[in-house]
């Protein structure tokens, strides 16, 4: 996401703020360094859990957040319309034994595909092509596909703003 809504010059203000800042975000006195290392990605909105305390803290508005979230989101259908060649593929032997590699270049996903196949030499295998933060095309063993998208994606809780845009924020509850 773009760092628009942050004021990039605000930072902690020296020992006197970051206990009122851990406490406002639930932070336990012993997490100074946690919350420390975290800044720079919350400021990026890649931390997939932010502290609406910290937010606050930095004077991020909500709107352009959303705002942000909307060009996001504009750009990624911007990219789903696009015809991308696959680099790797990935392979599924059996449960917990994975194998891979680098595809030529330029392949188109049903060339891909074939090519894949040709690899594993008719074995029943599920395969599949990562598009990071794009996709993911599936390929079970009887022949049939189907793609995941890793749509971004933005949660707002009480307490909490959740981000994801590479699947994470898939199958999670935000109950209370």
């Amino acid at each position: 996401m773009k760092k628009q809504f942050i004021n990039l010059d605000l930072r902690f203000k020296g020992s006197k703020d970051l206990p009122r800042l851990m406490k406002d975000c639930k932070l336990k006195p012993n997490k100074a360094q946690y919350l420390c290392s975290m800044q720079k990605s919350w400021d990026k909105l890649s931390a997939e859990k932010i502290p609406r305390a910290y937010l606050d803290y930095i004077h991020a508005e909500k709107e352009k957040i959303e705002s942000c979230a909307e060009e996001d989101m504009q750009n990624f259908l911007y990219f789903a319309n696009q015809e991308i060649s696959p680099k790797t593929f990935s392979i599924r032997f059996m449960p917990a034994v994975y194998g891979g590699g680098k595809l030529p270049g330029g392949l188109s996903i049903e060339e891909a595909t074939e090519f894949v196949r040709q690899k594993i030499q008719g074995k029943k295998l599920m395969f599949w092509f990562n598009f990071s933060q794009l996709k993911t095309v599936y390929f079970r063993p009887d022949g049939s596909s189907y793609t995941i998208w890793y749509t971004p994606e933005i949660k707002w809780t009480e307490e909490f703003l959740f981000t994801g845009s590479n699947g994470s924020l898939i199958g999670k509850s935000f109950l209370g």
